[in-house]
């Protein structure tokens, strides 16, 4: 019960400390808009480390290409993070965006999904198929599908953080870029090879 109670504390002093800037930006990315992406860079995590328990009978060719598949991924699925960021601080986009926000939130799942088949199922798997399980190799993954129900609470978070932005965007670009870099980029960021 005490620990129940403790974590209760922190949320509620959490909570009362963060702006509602924050609070939006921390309900987009708990939305499922980050869903995918959490899992693709956990399944890259996993390969990363099933490589490193046979690295030691592994060429170092093939150890260097194995790391530069994993930063190549990571770099992939980050750009995707910095792109929504940037949609999200300019004000042309944003009002692209509130045209049709279904959209534009169904577009960003679907540019999720292409680089989960051409990046990671298509550069990285591969890889280290190759290198560790070549009976992997021939392992077919389909698409995605888009998940309707991902789609309408995207969508509402979505909303509430562009009337946000645009109603407080006057001369507060650079704090909102350092929001943006410190709640949505830096805690969805692939580990470093070396940390893993």
């Amino acid at each position: 019960m005490l620990v129940v109670t403790g974590v209760c504390m922190t949320c509620t002093l959490y909570a009362q400390k963060s702006t509602k800037a924050e609070k939006l930006v921390y309900d987009l990315s708990e939305s499922g808009i980050l869903t995918r992406y959490h899992q693709c860079r956990r399944e890259a995590e996993k390969y990363v480390k099933l490589f490193k328990l046979q690295e030691d009978s592994i060429s170092q060719a093939d150890v260097v290409e194995m790391e530069y598949a994993y930063a190549a991924t990571a770099e992939s699925f980050e750009a995707y993070l910095r792109a929504i960021r940037n949609d999200l601080l300019d004000g042309k986009k944003r009002r692209q965006i509130r045209k049709n926000e279904e959209v534009y939130v169904t577009a960003q799942l679907q540019t999720l999904d292409s680089l989960y088949q051409h990046q990671f199922m298509g550069e990285f798997f591969p890889t280290y198929a190759r290198i560790c399980a070549p009976q992997l190799t021939s392992k077919r993954v389909s698409p995605l599908p888009i998940i309707g129900s991902l789609v309408a609470p995207i969508t509402s978070a979505t909303v509430r953080l562009l009337a946000y932005l645009d109603d407080k965007a006057a001369g507060k670009k650079e704090a909102y870029k350092e929001l943006l870099q410190t709640e949505w980029i830096e805690p969805n960021l692939f580990p470093e090879w070396q940390q893993i």
